[in-house]
């Protein structure tokens, strides 16, 4: 894979019909993204955010535009290779979970691997230890509608990477999550413990339908290597709230903190870019 880019995307519109005219939902939308790269994609309600993963997943196609994903472009695939790319090398979090609610937490997270096709010893292998990994040991064999929102979030997050696939897309992952308690919450930062990502601030404007400007920025944060008495220290300061936050912190409080280097737009890193959008008004 060229410079490990996984997902490459040129001038990427898309229309949807709406009456006799079009909607525009995403208009000349440009970006690379590098193996290894953990990226949040921000935006308000509205701004393109679910479609335009849905257009990286092969779920929907572009109006105009190249879509390249894992050295393989969409543009011209079919709905069966759209299929197979998704099934071998992606995984899929689902802002409203999509659980079979007839199949219980064991039989939702095991069909990846009944499509691709593993053994049945693997399949209960990988199962188990990506439950584990949530957290839903005891509920195995509950289904969707004997638990609560974040246990079928956790069951969904489970089911995206037991089969350990190259891209994981997720579609607001943390919407529905608990705090339930701080190990799990502990597990996360461990992870994220001296590595950078990226956050990607996207804003668009409107008028009559019809996106008339964009601006999309890129910010790089990386963590402290901190000791597991400074996470606690820090998860003994934050609100509840902030346990709900993406990778469990928020960067306007104390999660500030726990970075050894911010590199980006203050108005990025912050999700909105204010001077952006004033520099565009100021022009009109």
């Amino acid at each position: 894979m060229e410079n490990n880019i996984v997902i490459s995307i040129q001038s990427l519109v898309k229309r949807f019909p709406v009456g006799g005219d079009f909607f525009t939902a995403l208009k000349n939308v440009d970006l690379d993204l590098h193996r290894g790269e953990f990226t949040g994609l921000v935006g308000p309600s509205g701004s393109g955010k679910t479609t335009l993963l849905n257009i990286i997943g092969g779920l929907d196609s572009v109006s105009k535009g190249t879509v390249n994903v894992l050295d393989q472009s969409l543009d011209n695939t079919s709905h069966n290779e759209r299929a197979r790319l998704r099934r071998k090398y992606m995984g899929f979090i689902f802002q409203s979970y999509n659980l079979l609610p007839v199949y219980t937490v064991f039989e939702n997270v095991e069909l990846p691997l009944i499509l691709n096709k593993i053994d049945s010893d693997e399949r209960i292998k990988k199962v188990n230890q990506a439950i584990e990994w949530v957290g839903l040991t005891s509920k195995r064999d509950s289904k969707p509608n004997m638990l609560s929102g974040g246990e079928c979030q956790r069951t969904a997050i489970a089911r995206a990477i037991v089969h350990q696939p190259v891209l994981v897309m997720a579609d607001e992952p943390t919407a529905n999550l608990d705090a339930e308690n701080s190990h799990n919450i502990m597990k996360i930062l461990r992870k994220l413990n001296g590595k950078s990502h990226f956050l990607i601030s996207s804003v668009c404007i409107s008028k009559n339908g019809s996106m008339i400007w964009n601006y999309t920025d890129k910010a790089k944060l990386t963590m402290k290597n901190f000791t597991d008495d400074e996470l606690k220290n820090y998860l003994s300061k934050i609100s509840d709230a902030t346990l709900y936050a993406y990778n469990v912190y928020q960067i306007e409080g104390e999660g500030r903190s726990l970075f050894a280097s911010i590199e980006g737009d203050e108005d990025t890193i912050m999700g909105l870019p204010v001077k952006k959008i004033k520099e565009y008004i100021g022009k009109l």
